[in-house]
Parts: structure tokens; sequence; C-alpha cells
């Protein structure tokens, strides 16, 4: 039987106008704990804002747990469905056809070290952006908030 702890993470992104202003929200399910992390995060693009959103819903995740992050994000669900992190890190942080250094390297960085110094178990799981989800919708309420504020 798995005795890891599972965790729900539903987040989203969000800049006005992309590149602009920029904004994250993360929902974190652990149990019957739900625990809402958002943000202003300065001029970014939508991407950016995506990456920062998983970092630091997965940084609210209790160590060792398995979490199952809900995006809409296909930038963010693709390079996992892929397995272009352990890729590109491998690489030293390049794409592999062209040698030219992978976009937002830093925040892959950032999010690949999340995930091993929190020893987590990591699934992703694409969601249809705006389809009425009520977590992916709160998600995406709480980013567009951030942003419009910061």
């Amino acid at each position: 039987m798995d005795s890891k702890r599972h965790v729900s993470l539903y987040t989203d992104g969000s800049c006005f106008p992309n590149p602009g202003r920029g904004g994250y929200a993360a929902i974190v399910l652990d149990g019957r704990q739900r625990k809402e992390v958002s943000g202003g995060i300065g001029s970014s693009t939508n991407n950016r804002a995506e990456l920062i959103a998983v970092i630091k819903g997965l940084s609210q995740a209790a160590s060792g747990s398995a979490v199952t992050v809900h995006t809409d994000s296909g930038y963010v669900a693709r390079a996992f469905a892929e397995g272009l992190l352990e890729i590109w890190k491998e690489n030293g942080w390049r794409r592999i056809r062209t040698g030219e250094p992978v976009q937002n390297a830093d925040l892959w960085k950032m999010l690949a070290d999340t995930i091993a110094a929190r020893k987590l178990s990591v699934t992703f799981h694409k969601l249809a952006a705006h389809r009425g989800h009520p977590l992916n919708e709160r998600a995406d309420y709480l980013a567009r908030k951030a942003a419009r504020e910061n």
C-alpha cells in the first residue's frame, strides 16, 4: 500500500498584457486542508507566471508527498508529459536540437530543485481552460486579481 501523502494542486498564472504585470495563484488540497497562495510578480510573461504558480504551490506541499498538479498551461504540462525537464537538465538547460538556452531556464531549474529538495513525486494533469472547473476558475481569478493589483 502506498503510504505517501497525496496532494492536489491547482495553479494558474496571468499577465496584463502579455508580457506585462504578472500574477500567480496556487490552491493546495492536502486531505481536508485547503490553502490558497497568490501574489504579483512584476513584469512577466504568461509562461513565467504559470511556472511560478507551480513552484509556489509545490513549495506548500509536505515533503515526500505525491502531488498531482492540475494546470491549464499547455507549456507546463507538455514539458512534463514529454520528460523535457530531465532532458534539459541533462543537457545543461539547453535545447537538444539547437543548443540554444531553454526559455525560462531559471524557473525550470527552480522547479526541478523544489521537487528534488522536497522529495516530491509529481504528475501533471492538463485541464481545459475556462471550462467551469471550480478550482481552476478560482486559481484563474486569484492570478488575474494578483496581476491587476501588482
